[in-house]
């Protein structure tokens, strides 16, 4: 089971790459926790409500300078995780939630 913060990487259902980093944001109490896991998409590209995640890792890295994207919500199964690859900072997961959230209409 990965654990909230942990940046993974996986397959890419929208992208033109077979694979990219997410960050996991759900935890324990997640109905299907260690099967199936909320996270956000990690990209290169920098855009206008992107978290930058430089500085903000607590373990490992990734090998280019990456933006947390709050509106790239996905749900990733565990057999299309490939591997972990760092841990971020729990005050840049829970920013990133906040603007996950508005995107929803939650205050």
């Amino acid at each position: 089971m990965y654990e909230r913060g942990t940046v993974v990487v996986a397959s890419d259902p929208f992208g033109n790459t077979p694979k990219r980093p997410y960050l996991v944001c759900s935890d324990e109490t997640h109905p299907f926790a260690g099967e199936q896991y909320i996270a956000l998409g990690i990209t290169t590209k920098a855009y206008a409500d992107s978290i930058p995640l430089s500085g903000a890792f607590v373990a490992g890295s990734l090998a280019h300078e990456s933006f947390l994207s709050p509106w790239a919500i996905v749900s990733i199964l565990e057999k299309h995780v490939d591997r972990a690859v760092a841990r971020i900072a729990e005050d840049t997961i829970t920013e990133a939630l906040q603007r996950a959230a508005g995107y929803v209409g939650v205050r």
